[in-house]
């Protein structure tokens, strides 16, 4: 069974609301491709929860944990592969702290982190999940970038933008949310809770 929401579904449009409305208040992070990307494909690709965790192993293993998933990032399975897991990481790390960045904070009781990442070429121990879990999404993005200007080079620019100012976006995804818990509720689509 798919779960890819349909292109005529309702919250498509309600996420392009959500988007608009937060690049207004936002304007200097404003990129046509960047709000294509976090309304078109992010957001819906995150609906439901078995797309939320759809990443797996090379032995189909389901991975829930942002470690598991900088292991599956290391691979060497073509640039294709790793570009598509890359940008993964960056839009799950994205979407988890921007909407529900105390179940991030919370992470490390449920999978041991040991929330090591480098960055440039220094190697960082951090103490705080969400911390963590943005280097890591900033690397995810700048990996993805490199790859793209192999093969997808349209997607490039999208990535190093991300990359480059992801706790801007961060901020700017917190409006989405705002915006969506308080107009969803009008349209049967639930509240976003955090």
């Amino acid at each position: 069974m798919s779960r890819e929401i349909p292109s005529d579904h309702p919250i498509r449009e309600l996420f392009g609301q959500a988007v608009s409305a937060a690049f207004r208040r936002r304007g200097d992070l404003y990129s046509p491709d960047i709000a294509r990307h976090i309304s078109e494909e992010m957001l819906p690709g995150f609906v439901h929860m078995d797309q939320l965790y759809r990443l797996r192993s090379l032995q189909g293993k389901k991975l829930q944990d942002l470690p598991g998933m900088l292991d599956c990032a290391s691979g060497k399975e073509g640039p294709e592969r790793n570009f598509e897991v890359n940008l993964y990481i960056g839009d799950f790390v994205l979407f988890m702290c921007g909407f529900f960045p105390s179940l991030v904070r919370t992470e490390s009781r449920r999978f041991p982190l040991s929330m090591v990442a480098k960055v440039g070429g220094v190697i960082v121990s951090y103490s705080e999940p969400l911390e963590y879990y943005v280097a890591e999404g900033r690397n995810a993005y700048q990996r993805a970038a490199r790859t793209a200007e192999v093969f997808n080079f349209s997607s490039r620019e999208t990535c190093c933008r991300l990359g480059e100012r992801l706790e801007d976006y961060l901020k700017l995804l917190r409006l989405v949310k705002k915006y969506l818990e308080e107009n969803s509720g009008s349209r049967g689509m639930g509240r976003i809770i955090a």
